[in-house]
């Protein structure tokens, strides 16, 4: 073995047979496939060596983890182009984040949450056509599963007194959507959310069965202070035939107490910033579109841009 590619490379092939998606990467032949073997092969050598054969252990997990590890790389690498100085697995007071990373002189731990939708909410046909749904069951809601996952994200990395940023990836398109991720922390979306008088508390559990991570108790007491933002994170194939590949959809959605996350670290994405009106009313503000995706270039750099399926790019 000359190299750490060549270490990356066979643990890819390995984990080649434990998830088609690698298997794709690994073996198509096509730009698409192409270009992210190459990306990730940066996103490898961007990380030092001595966590090298830690990453390589976790290719050698199951899918799950095989998966989850791909999207913890793409998200060091993510922030890496910005300049926000990650580390990948850091040790922190006997506690190993996914990640950490520093803005404003301030250093945030990050972790990586590849989630997918309810099992119970899918159903496949022998003739390739499928099901999917959504309901305020607990067992049948990605807005409850999201919730949950991050609430013990919050709760583990809380006795640090870090803040903490969580990175959601969709692992599916099964009507799963940055609006499930919105409803884990509001109890619904940031456009209804606009058309409340005096939110959050004009919003009663009553009215959010599931999700609402965010909301005040019945006391009007607020949790998970550590939690400075959730970013929803979709890295999808494009619908550009000139230019196959990859691109990432960020939405980064802040929470309006705690340690704030400043906006000027992810301003090339769109985010759900706060406004307080009054005591304990806020009002969401979208920063920029929220078309815009990114393009992870191969120079090194990334490129933002609006994106919709007429505009493919």
């Amino acid at each position: 073995m000359n190299t750490f590619l060549d270490m990356f490379d066979l643990a890819l092939n390995n984990a080649a047979s434990k998830s088609e998606w690698v298997y794709w990467v690994v073996n198509d032949d096509k730009d698409a496939a192409r270009t992210t073997l190459v990306f990730l092969n940066a996103c490898f050598a961007n990380i030092p060596a001595s966590k090298h054969a830690r990453i390589c252990q976790k290719l050698g997990g199951d899918q799950s983890e095989v998966e989850a590890t791909i999207h913890e790389l793409v998200a060091h690498e993510l922030l890496r182009r910005f300049g926000l100085s990650p580390e990948f697995e850091p040790s922190i007071a006997g506690l190993t984040p996914d990640l950490s990373f520093e803005t404003e002189g301030k250093r945030f731990l990050g972790d990586v949450y590849l989630t997918h939708s309810p099992s119970k909410t899918l159903r496949d046909h022998a003739d390739g056509t499928g099901e999917a749904w959504d309901t305020s069951k607990p067992d049948e809601s990605r807005a409850k599963k999201i919730a949950d996952t991050l609430r013990d994200k919050a709760g583990r990395y809380e006795p640090i007194a870090m803040p903490f940023v969580a990175f959601v990836f969709l692992g599916d398109h099964r009507i799963l959507s940055a609006s499930d991720v919105e409803r884990a922390l509001f109890g619904m979306t940031a456009c209804e959310v606009s058309l409340e008088e005096r939110f959050p508390m004009s919003v009663s559990r009553d009215r959010v069965p599931v999700g609402g991570l965010l909301l005040p108790d019945e006391d009007g007491n607020y949790g998970h202070h550590n939690l400075s933002a959730v970013i929803s994170c979709d890295w999808f194939d494009t619908l550009n035939r000139q230019d196959r590949g990859k691109r990432l959809h960020c939405l980064v959605l802040h929470n309006w107490i705690g340690e704030a996350l400043p906006v000027k670290a992810f301003s090339l994405f769109p985010q759900i910033i706060w406004n307080q009106s009054e005591p304990d009313v806020w009002k969401p503000e979208q920063t920029i579109s929220a078309n815009t995706v990114a393009k992870f270039t191969l120079d090194g750099g990334i490129e933002c841009r609006e994106y919709t399926p007429n505009t493919a790019w």
